[in-house]
């Protein structure tokens, strides 16, 4: 069985339909059939959570993170001092220097009608 760990960007662009949505989709969906272990830590379950509440609303992230939740994705809480003292060195050096995300206003959905690209608009 294939494992793939999931970081916040990935989620998002498959929310938001953006570059390599299918491959986090399908990743999602061979984990739903039995055939990939999918694990995303719960500090980038909170960046998701915290980027759909600053551009969605408070109502819309919390429906989103429900559907997020029921996905067959491992919720790891866990971290050692040193992955969260490097997390926290990497962010600062490198904030502000990935792809931006567009506002509410421009996003987009899954044409295949998911739950979860529902949720958003």
């Amino acid at each position: 069985m294939k494992k793939y760990v999931l970081d916040a960007c990935a989620l998002l662009a498959m929310l938001r339909n953006e570059a390599g949505a299918d491959r986090v989709a399908a990743t999602i969906n061979a984990a739903n059939e039995g055939e990939a272990d999918v694990t995303m830590h719960k500090a980038n379950l909170l960046e998701v959570y915290y980027d759909l509440y600053r551009t969605l609303g408070k109502e819309k992230a919390a429906l989103v993170l429900g559907e997020i939740k029921k996905r067959p994705i491992k919720i790891n809480a866990e971290i050692t001092d040193e992955v969260f003292e490097e997390a926290g060195r990497l962010k600062a050096l490198y904030k502000g220097r990935g792809r931006q995300f567009e506002s509410a206003r421009k996003l987009q959905c899954n044409p295949q009608g998911d739950m979860l690209c529902g949720l958003l608009l």
